[in-house]
C-alpha cells in the first residue's frame, strides 16, 4: 500500500468514525428521522450532481428494486437505528458495537449463501458475543432497560449492513458501485420523507437556539456530504486501488477514531471495561474476517504470513 492509499484509508476511518459524533450532536435536536432524511437526501442529491459532472449517469430502471432495497437496508434503516440509539448511549459505545459488522456478515453468509462457517468464524463469533457483554456490562453507562434497547438497536443496524453486503454479493454483480451508492441514497430518502410529518421534533426553534444552529446544521451537513457522499467515493476508490481485503481494515480503524472524537469533543467517559470489550470485539473481527487463523495446535497466527 503506497502512502497515498494509506492516507486515504486513515482519512476514511476518521470520517466514518466522526459520523457517530455528528449523530450524537444533532439527533437530540432534529430527531432521528429528520436528521437521517437530511443525511441520505442531501448525499443523494450531491452524488447525482457528481454523476452529471462526470457525464457518467448510471442506468437506473433495470435495477431500481435492488437500489430501493439497498437504500432501505444499507442507509435509511441502520442510520435511523443508530441515531435513535445515540439519544441514550454514547457515541463511543455505538461506534464500538458497530465494529461487529463482520461477525454478522459471516453469520448471514453462512445462512443465506451457504458459505462455510470455519473454526475461526465460530470462535470469533463466540468471542464477539463475550466482547459485547463486557463492553455493555462493564462500561461506564448504567444498565437501564433503555440502554439495553439502544444497544440492541445498534446491533440491529450492524445486521442490516451484513444483509446489505450479502445482498450485493448475490444480486448486484456487475452493477457499478457509483450506481449503487447514488441511487440507494436517493431511494432511501423516500420512506423517511413519508415519516417526517409524523416525527417533527418538539420545540425545534428553542433547541436550535440553545444548542447553536450552526453546530446542529453543520453536523447534519457533515453527515450528508462528508460522512456519506465523500466517504463512499473514497471507499470505492480504495477498493479499486488496493482491493476489498485491505480496504476492510477501516473496520478496525474507524472505532478508534470514533472513540477518540467522543472523548475529545463530547467528554465521554471510558473505563477499563470499555477498553477490554473493545479489544475483545476487534480480536473477534480479526478471526471472523480471516486476518488471523487458528493453527493446528490452536495457536493464532497471522493469515497474511505463509
Amino acid at each position: 500500500m503506497n502512502t497515498r492509499d494509506l492516507s486515504s484509508l486513515i482519512l476514511l476511518s476518521a470520517i466514518w468514525g466522526s459520523s457517530f459524533l455528528f449523530m450524537r450532536i444533532a439527533a437530540p435536536v432534529l430527531g432521528p428521522i429528520w436528521l437521517i432524511s437530511a443525511r441520505v437526501g442531501i448525499a443523494g442529491i450531491a452524488l447525482v450532481l457528481y454523476c452529471y459532472a462526470l457525464k457518467n449517469v448510471p442506468e437506473f430502471r433495470s435495477r431500481w428494486r435492488e437500489f430501493a432495497f439497498m437504500g432501505a437496508i444499507n442507509s435509511a434503516l441502520p442510520f435511523t437505528l443508530i441515531s435513535w440509539a445515540e439519544l441514550h448511549i454514547t457515541a463511543s459505545l455505538a461506534v464500538t458495537l458497530n465494529a461487529a459488522v463482520p461477525m454478522f456478515t459471516a453469520v448471514v453468509s453462512a445462512l443465506w449463501l451457504g458459505e462455510k462457517f470455519s473454526l475461526e468464524r465460530k470462535f470469533g463469533l463466540g468471542l464477539g458475543m463475550v466482547g459485547v457483554a463486557i463492553l455493555v456490562g462493564l462500561g461506564p453507562l448504567e444498565l437501564t432497560p433503555l440502554v439495553l434497547v439502544s444497544v440492541g438497536a445498534v446491533l440491529g443496524a450492524t445486521l442490516c449492513y451484513a444483509i446489505a453486503g450479502n445482498f450485493v454479493k448475490r444480486n448486484m454483480s456487475g452493477v457499478s458501485p457509483l450506481a449503487t451508492t447514488t441511487y440507494s441514497q436517493v431511494l432511501g430518502t423516500l420512506p423517511l420523507l413519508l415519516l417526517m410529518p409524523f416525527t417533527a421534533p418538539d420545540n425545534l426553534e428553542s433547541k436550535l437556539a440553545s444548542s447553536g444552529p450552526v453546530l446542529i446544521l453543520g453536523s447534519a451537513l457533515a453527515l450528508a456530504l462528508i460522512c456519506t457522499a465523500v466517504a463512499y467515493l473514497i471507499y470505492f476508490q480504495l477498493i479499486r486501488n488496493i482491493g476489498p481485503l485491505k480496504t476492510s481494515m477501516v473496520t478496525y480503524l474507524a472505532p478508534v477514531f470514533g472513540i477518540a472524537w467522543g472523548v475529545i469533543f463530547l467528554q465521554e467517559k471510558l473505563n477499563w471495561g470499555s477498553v477490554l470489550g473493545f479489544a475483545v470485539i476487534l480480536s473477534s473481527v480479526a478471526l471472523v474476517s480471516g486476518v488471523v487463523k487458528l493453527g493446528k495446535a490452536g495457536v493464532v497466527k497471522d493469515s497474511r504470513v505463509g
